[in-house]
């Protein structure tokens, strides 16, 4: 199956679109987001006030642990990728944003976001989707 595009850690807490919920099957994510998730979701855990985010976020891993090559590990090309993508021009940018925009590029799909910083990377093709719901 080819893959349309990868979905940032944005799109997925945000609630994913209805043209990709529809074709969900082709699309991937990076284990950087599935990191970010985890993380996530221990900061929820920590906080009381927080457990339904808890519970939400700990259904939402699960449901995309259960979905077959949904997770793309982060291979020697993503590595590459990344190390070429931060290297020039040096500029202050977010590592865990470096290392999922140099994963979509290592793949050659499109990184579909919710965080319009990613346009900082040309070299990777960058679908900015719109806020699905507030923060």
């Amino acid at each position: 199956m080819t893959i349309r595009g990868m979905l940032d850690t944005s799109v997925l807490v945000s609630g994913l679109p209805t043209d990709v919920v529809d074709d969900l099957g082709s699309y991937r994510s990076s284990m950087i987001c599935r990191g970010e998730l985890v993380q996530g979701l221990v900061v929820f855990r920590g906080d009381a006030r927080r457990r339904s985010a808890a519970d939400q976020r700990e259904e939402l891993i699960r449901t995309l642990d259960d979905l077959a090559d949904f997770w793309l590990d982060f291979d020697r090309a993503a590595s590459d990728a990344y190390g070429t993508l931060t290297a020039e021009p040096r500029r202050a940018v977010r590592p865990k944003d470096a290392l999922i925009a140099a994963h979509a590029g290592a793949v050659g799909v499109p990184l579909l976001t919710e965080d319009a910083g990613f346009s900082r990377f040309p070299d990777v093709e960058v679908v900015v989707l719109p806020h699905t719901r507030s923060r």
